[in-house]
């Protein structure tokens, strides 16, 4: 009976052993695998995702900064093109300035129908007009009254624009006066940018009596020769600029011209 018991005992301790102890063969396998999958990785270079000038490996890897990245690397995604408000055909901002050019429609009922207006910063103020459809180019605003300088000035001379904007007036003087010549000035490109492309600027740059364009401080206009006359038409944020506001401002301007003729 004793002898059975003993028997039975190390049965069971074998068996137990056996469904304990893992299988010598699989283990064999298993190391081959990982073998071979070692040497792939060896032969195959971790694939990793450009961002920004940096390689990150997908495997959670850091950083590599001192890369340099190929044209065919890194795939730039272009921004997507802003969603303007309806009636608005330009929309920008820089460091001086907000610019907008608003689209006013030709059944709107009211003067300006059909025109479009340079809008300038904050206040929303209005600092051109130009209206593609009409005969006359009347703006029934102050770009009227300076459009009648020309007859004033004495012939051949050069009829100087400080703070050009779209160039209101200046379409006016290119139609009624077409012999006059003109030079405007323009602190902010980006308002004569939007200018060329919606309120006609860039046919008065390239007609037959050509407006030439300067992107400068008006305060540092002048020509050979002098101005025949100045149309100071300078404003900021709604006010009158504080320069204009000095004598000697109005004395430095009158000695650029030939004759005193500023308006």
């Amino acid at each position: 009976m004793t002898a059975n018991l003993q028997l039975c005992t190390h049965k069971s301790a074998c068996l137990r052993r056996l469904k304990c102890s893992p299988p010598t063969a699989p283990l064999s396998r298993r190391a081959s695998e990982n073998s071979a999958n070692t040497a792939f990785r060896a032969f195959v270079p971790t694939p990793r995702i450009s961002f920004r000038g940096k390689h990150i490996c997908r495997n959670g890897g850091s950083f590599f900064e001192d890369q340099d990245l190929s044209a065919s690397e890194e795939k730039e995604i272009p921004p997507p093109e802003p969603v303007l408000p309806p009636g608005v055909l330009f929309m920008e901002g820089n460091e001086n300035n907000i610019i907008r050019v608003v689209d006013i429609p030709v059944d709107a009922g009211i003067a300006l129908a059909g025109a479009r207006l340079l809008m300038l910063d904050h206040t929303n103020n209005v600092h051109s007009i130009y209206q593609p459809s009409s005969e006359t180019l009347l703006s029934t605003a102050y770009w009227d009254v300076m459009g009648c300088l020309p007859p004033l000035l004495p012939a051949g001379g050069t009829l100087g624009w400080l703070g050009l904007g779209a160039g209101t007036g200046a379409h006016l003087i290119n139609k009624y006066f077409p012999q006059q010549r003109q030079e405007g000035w323009e602190l902010d490109g980006t308002v004569l940018e939007a200018s060329r492309k919606f309120m006609g600027l860039a046919e008065l740059e390239s007609g037959d009596n050509p407006l030439e364009v300067h992107v400068s401080n008006a305060f540092e206009a002048c020509v050979e020769g002098g101005f025949s006359g100045l149309i100071v038409d300078l404003f900021t944020h709604g006010r009158v600029l504080p320069e204009l506001l000095e004598a000697d401002t109005w004395k430095s301007l009158a000695e650029r011209c030939d004759s005193c003729r500023i308006t």
